[in-house]
């Protein structure tokens, strides 16, 4: 019974990691600590990118959050376009980014995966979440 139950338990710690997606992981991202990486949709079909930034340098780093890619998981990975560009990160300080997901974006639903890529290497997956206004 013992066995079983640690059996179980250590189950669920590994789904557990395998579903978050990108969670509390933090990427070194062109001098940006990047983490909590988002997709949610907001209201009927708008959605949201959205992630936290840190820089502990002493200099302003400008950020390419262009360089995100987004792709639905599956056979065809059709790409999820959002409003992402240039963003200076201020020396010493932490943010929270928000994009909001083009409007023709390809069909996501709530609990969908998505691959996240940035400069075309593929850095996490996040499920797609919700959030009730």
């Amino acid at each position: 019974m013992k066995i079983r139950c640690f059996t179980l338990s250590v189950l669920v710690i590994i789904l557990a990691v395998l579903f978050t997606g990108c969670g509390e992981e933090e990427y070194e991202l062109d001098g940006v600590k990047v983490s909590k990486i988002q997709l949610d949709i907001v209201s009927g079909s708008d959605a949201t990118f959205k992630f936290s930034v840190s820089n502990s340098s002493d200099e302003d780093i400008l950020f390419d959050a262009g360089k995100f890619t987004l792709k639905l998981d599956g056979e065809d990975g059709k790409v999820i376009g959002f409003m992402g560009g240039k963003e200076t990160i201020k020396a010493d300080s932490k943010d929270t980014l928000s994009y909001l997901v083009y409007e023709a974006h390809p069909e996501i639903k709530e609990d969908d995966t998505v691959k996240v890529y940035f400069d075309d290497k593929e850095i996490c997956q996040v499920k797609v979440g919700k959030i009730e206004l």
